[in-house]
């Protein structure tokens, strides 16, 4: 294949041609790098270089175009490479000297770089840019190593795909963009198991665009656990502030609250939202804050601690507290403010004067009952004389002798001394209260007669604490009681007397009343017994007139006999020896209900009686007693279709009192406190049998027992009657006097 020469040359002038014209635009490439990057004189050079380049191409594609004959193409290329020689030699010179510079000042960047480089790697955190696209272009810090990443791994990354995993790159791009568009955008994060705070903004370019991004975080993890380690500290102090009793309070040199606990809500009413800010005038009324202001004053004034009692006063009660101020300090020792802790005292107040009181009654119930007291701590050694006690041994309670034990028996006589130390001795050994009457001479001569008392208290070991006791006055006693046994021996010579006449008085009553039964009833008897032969003898001659007044003359001599002979019973009773012993009252109760039935077989009676009532008294006078209440309530309820009769218990004021209820003719109880004296009857005895006695009778048997009766009861419903006896051999004493 051939080539024609002409065709050779156009391509050479198309090649020339390109050469010159990308030589051109390198040299204006250079010379604008040299603008941008600063190395004006290294950019120009070669810039002047690639221009001689691209004439050197020109002249080329000339010579191509131009010069028709080899020859002349030779000369113009030895004029042409003359031309390139010159602009290489031109532009390596234009390029040694900056290149030179341009070296020592790379060597120069490396260095400050590294130093750079030791330095971000010292930071908490890290130091990065990227692209306006968010591609890392680089990272430095110690971060990354928390991080568990390394610039390697990250350079040349999106950091929209390095946040993805934490499910921060919706994030990441927002601040991305922020800080392209211009701004400083701030950020805090969790990423994995620490906290990062920093900020993003723009790179510039000379003329102000946005090229890139710089961003600059630190590990703030340990700041915010501090932070919250120090709010859960002031939530504890805080919560022990607020369930603390005492008041405490916060203030500046202004006097304006910085802190309010609770009980301090409490005391001045408002909440510590509203006092925070506030000065405690505007809280507290004007006749209390005036002191607190000036004792805040005085700890300001003073810089030291003070202590203070201060009153304040809520829903009209006056306050006692017991405050503790001091100055709180800055680190370099300036005061910014007050703290107060007020206690309040006013119990213990109240508490101390309510003691000074007692103290002071007890000082004048001791002078009334002339009693010293005295106290030996064994521990301390610490002695106590009340009073009342120096007194007692003429002295001045603020002038006497030391409160030993020596100085008191100095005023013992010797006679009685010995028995005193024996005796005190053995309590402080042996651990045995002792009490002593002894003699006691008073300072003025005067001699006394006391009783000495005292004990040891020990510890639950065994040790010695202390020894207390007193010293009473007992002269006057002493008096009293030597005229009482001398009383005591002329009234026992008086009853001795008396007894003597009391046994001769029943011997008398005792002849009396044999007399009566025998000299009174058996004329009553012969008198009702000729009446009765008279009326089984005459009967056929008596007119109906004179049987009716025989018949009444026999029944007024039976109850005459009935008469005397209660009157008799009544006696014995009175004066009978009583022979207590145990009885089941049920039983007794039982047996005289039996009795009164077969009396009158045709009656229908409905009988209660209690089981297991029981008395210690006498069998005989129990009987009686039964005898006459049961056979009222069964004669008292004659009239009854259907009779109720209850023998039973009952509790009345505290005691056990047996009761006997019938629902018979009952009584007026306006009538009630004469029923237990003798011959009083509430009925007529023509409705009713009796005499009037027997209600005396049981109510002096139950008070020789030491007991009581009562009645109670409604005309028409029936009558109630409780009376109690003794259930033990050691209740109630009864009233024993020796029979006749």
């Amino acid at each position: 294949m051939t080539v024609s020469l002409e065709g050779l040359d156009q391509y050479a002038v198309g090649i020339a041609a390109a050469l010159a014209f990308l030589q051109l635009a390198a040299a204006y490439v250079a010379f604008r790098l040299g603008r941008l990057v600063g190395y004006k004189r290294l950019w120009i050079g070669a810039a002047t270089g690639l221009l001689l380049l691209a004439c050197y191409s020109a002249l080329e594609t000339w010579q191509l175009l131009h010069v028709p004959t080899l020859a002349q193409r030779e000369g113009l290329e030895m004029i042409v490479a003359l031309i390139g020689t010159a602009a290489l030699a031109l532009g390596l010179a234009a390029m040694e000297g900056p290149l030179r510079r341009t070296q020592a000042q790379q060597a120069q960047m490396r260095e400050h770089q590294a130093r750079l480089n030791l330095l971000i790697d010292q930071l908490p955190g890290q130091v990065w840019t990227t692209d306006a696209e968010g591609r890392m272009t680089f990272i430095r810090g110690r971060g990354l190593q928390k991080m568990g990443m390394s610039p390697q791994e990250l350079e040349g990354r999106s950091i929209f795909d390095i946040f993805a995993p934490a499910g921060l790159a919706e994030a990441a791009r927002t601040s991305h963009e922020a800080a392209i568009g211009g701004e400083t955008v701030p950020f805090v994060m969790r990423y994995g198991q620490h906290s990062w705070e920093g900020a993003l903004a723009p790179v510039l370019d000379d003329a102000g665009c946005p090229v890139g991004v710089v961003g600059v975080s630190i590990d703030v993890t340990a700041r915010e656990e501090a932070a919250a380690a120090a709010a859960a500290n002031e939530e504890r102090l805080n919560a022990i502030l607020d369930n603390a009793p005492a008041l405490v309070f916060i203030k500046d040199t202004e006097d304006r609250i910085l802190h309010f606990n609770r009980r301090c809500e409490e005391l001045f009413g408002v909440s510590r939202e509203h006092a925070v800010g506030q000065r405690i005038t505007d809280l507290v009324p004007g006749d209390f804050n005036d002191a607190f202001v000036e004792n805040d004053r005085k700890v300001l004034e003073q810089g030291v601690p003070m202590t203070f009692v201060e009153t304040a006063e809520r829903d009209g009660v006056t306050m006692s507290f017991l405050s503790i101020k001091f100055p709180l300090r800055r680190s370099d020792g300036t005061i910014y403010g007050i703290c107060g802790i007020a206690t309040d005292i006013s119990e213990r107040i109240e508490m101390e004067q309510e003691l000074r009181r007692n103290q002071a009654l007890l000082d004048e119930a001791q002078q009334m009952a002339r009693l010293g007291n005295w106290e030996w701590d064994v521990v301390s050694g610490r002695r106590y004389w009340s009073p009342e006690l120096y007194r007692l041994l003429g002295y001045e309670p603020d002038s006497g002798p030391p409160p030993t034990f020596e100085s008191y028996t100095e005023h013992v006589p010797e006679e009685d001394r010995a028995t005193l130390m024996q005796k005190a001795s053995r309590a402080h050994l042996h651990g045995r209260p002792y009490s002593v009457e002894h003699r006691m001479r008073r300072a003025d001569g005067r001699m006394l007669w006391v009783l000495a008392k005292g004990r040891l208290e020990r510890d639950a070991d065994g040790t010695p604490l202390r020894m207390y006791g007193f010293i009473q006055d007992i002269t006057e006693s002493k008096s009293a009681a030597e005229e009482i046994a001398a009383l005591n021996t002329r009234l026992e010579d008086r009853v001795r007397q008396r007894t003597m006449q009391l046994e001769d008085a029943l011997k008398q009553l005792g002849s009396f009343t044999y007399a009566v039964s025998h000299d009174l009833r058996q004329p009553l008897r012969a008198i009702a017994g000729r009446l009765s032969l008279l009326r089984e003898d005459e009967a056929e001659r008596l007119s109906p007139q004179a049987r009716e007044h025989v018949e009444r003359v026999q029944q007024a001599a039976l109850r005459m006999d009935a008469l005397i002979a209660d009157l008799l019973s009544l006696s014995r009773v009175s004066y009978g020896a009583l022979r207590r012993e145990p009885l089941d009252v049920s039983d007794m109760a039982r047996d005289v209900v039996a009795e009164l039935t077969a009396t009158e077989p045709e009656r229908k009676v409905e009988w209660h009686i209690e089981d297991g009532m029981r008395a210690v008294a006498d069998r005989g006078l129990v009987r009686i007693v039964l005898q006459n209440l049961i056979g009222n309530a069964f004669k008292f309820t004659r009239r009854c279709d259907v009779a109720h009769i209850a023998v039973c218990r009952e509790k009345v004021d505290g005691e056990t009192a047996f009761v006997v209820r019938d629902d018979g003719v009952g009584f007026d109880e306006a009538h009630a406190a004469h029923l237990f004296e003798p011959f009083q009857r509430l009925h007529e005895s023509t409705e009713f049998e009796g005499t009037g006695v027997g209600l005396a009778t049981v109510a002096r048997i139950v008070g020789r027992h030491g007991g009581w009766i009562r009645a109670s009861g409604t005309p028409g419903k029936g009558a109630t009657l409780r009376f109690t006896l003794p259930d033990s051999a050691d209740s109630v004493p009864a009233l024993d006097i020796p029979s006749a």
